[in-house]
């Protein structure tokens, strides 16, 4: 049998050895003697002669969240168990972390927050008078929390907890719009824009002179001549009123809401026309194709019109269609003229998501080919047209139906799908 390979550390000279006992002493020799080797070769590193380096400390790595938190929320709830298990009213990070992450766009809405620790939920300061002291002014909206807030928001009450931070943006929303404090980011929150297009008109003179967000006096002043909610990039022809912009190679004219009209309740109607509306005329090669073409490339006109029965104001009450929807209801969204603006906007809508039929008949072609060209142009266009028509039932179908509202009415014929 071979001598065993031993892993030696080399050292220069003879290493010394370590105090050992007799018996020790007695042991090494007799495996010494077995192995033929000598173990005074092999180095014995000993306090002495020790260099100790750093000591490995085992990492130990966060938990990962439990399912359906993300990063955020965990860190949230973090916070929020730790506040607990050592009240001391820091409130602030459990709340703006809730609001940041849920409600990012409702983050400016809010002045602070404040602790009252028996408080069971949560609520909304609006009072700028501090009532200790009534010569000191704070900032408002302050929203308040207590300890029971804090305690349970853990991950398996963390969807209560934010359902409760909405409740209050929800109040401080209806305190802004009844302050007239809203501001040009509210105008796409349909829960403030709803309630300002069913406002009466002495309402919307009111907002457009008390508010003082440039476009929210903007807003509510073109509210009072059109249905249709003023829209991005246009602008309102001081000669004829009409409210212009171009979409898609096609020109939109809004024009101002009729009064007094011969329609029932509300109607609003899309007309369309192409500029130039003919193709041009070309003549003929004698290998009998198209010469002298100067191309066809038309723009769209499209003119929207809200009208109103005699005596029917734009805020009376939807029958039915758009204002009267669970959203619009619970958005206090029901006036007429939401019902009406909202048929504006889908035609201006069905345009952006639409572009116009384009024509491929060109010089060179042959006679047959640039026919076929016009008359496939001819029938996409109106196709088009019938689509632009048919996006009437967007707003008509919807909540309690048109032909819900006409129910057994005498000649009804059924227009929603």
């Amino acid at each position: 049998m071979g001598r065993p390979e031993l892993a030696i550390v080399p050292a220069l000279g003879k290493a010394p050895r370590s105090p050992v006992s007799p018996s020790q002493t007695a042991a090494l020799a007799m495996v010494e003697r077995r192995l033929d080797y000598d173990f005074s070769r092999v180095r014995v590193d000993t306090p002495a002669n020790f260099a100790p380096t750093a000591p490995r400390v085992l990492q130990r790595q966060p938990a990962p969240p439990p399912p359906g938190l993300d990063p955020d929320d965990q860190k949230t709830v973090d916070a929020a168990q730790r506040e607990a298990a050592k009240f001391k009213c820091n409130v602030a990070p459990i709340l703006f972390g809730i609001l940041r992450k849920h409600f990012p766009d409702d983050v400016r809405k809010v002045a602070g927050a404040g602790c009252e620790e028996a408080l069971p939920g949560l609520r909304t300061e609006f009072s700028a008078t501090d009532p200790k002291d009534p010569k000191v002014k704070r900032s408002v909206p302050m929203i308040y929390a207590g300890k029971a807030f804090i305690a349970s928001t853990d991950a398996a009450h963390l969807k209560d907890r934010i359902a409760d931070v909405d409740s209050q943006i929800q109040a401080i929303d209806d305190w802004r719009l009844a302050n007239f404090l809203i501001d040009a980011k509210d105008l796409a929150n349909p829960k403030i824009s709803g309630q300002v297009r069913s406002m009466s008109p002495g309402q919307l003179i009111d907002y457009k002179n008390k508010s003082k967000d440039g476009e929210v006096q903007r807003y509510a002043e073109s509210l009072l001549t059109f249905s249709t909610p003023v829209q991005p990039g246009s602008a309102v022809d001081p000669l004829t009123n009409n409210m212009l912009l171009t979409v898609n190679n096609v020109h939109i004219t809004i024009q101002p809401d009729v009064h007094g009209a011969k329609v029932q309740g509300g109607e609003t109607d899309a007309s369309f026309e192409l500029n130039p509306r003919d193709i041009p005329p070309f003549n003929t090669d004698a290998a009998g194709k198209v010469k002298d073409f100067p191309g066809y490339n038309p723009t769209g006109n499209l003119t929207i019109v809200s009208s109103y029965e005699t005596g029917v104001s734009p805020s009376a009450t939807s029958d039915y269609g758009r204002g009267t929807t669970k959203e619009d209801i619970a958005n206090k969204a029901t006036a007429l003229r939401v019902h009406e603006g909202s048929h504006g906007e889908d035609f201006i809508e069905f345009v952006r998501t639409h572009p116009l039929p384009v024509f491929t008949g060109k010089n060179g072609d042959t006679k047959t080919v640039f026919d076929k060209a016009t008359k496939d142009f001819l029938t996409a266009l109106s196709d088009w047209n019938k689509q632009l028509q048919a996006v009437k039932k967007t707003t008509d179908c919807v909540g309690k139906t048109i032909d819900e509202a006409h129910k057994g009415e005498k000649g009804w014929k059924k227009v929603c799908p």
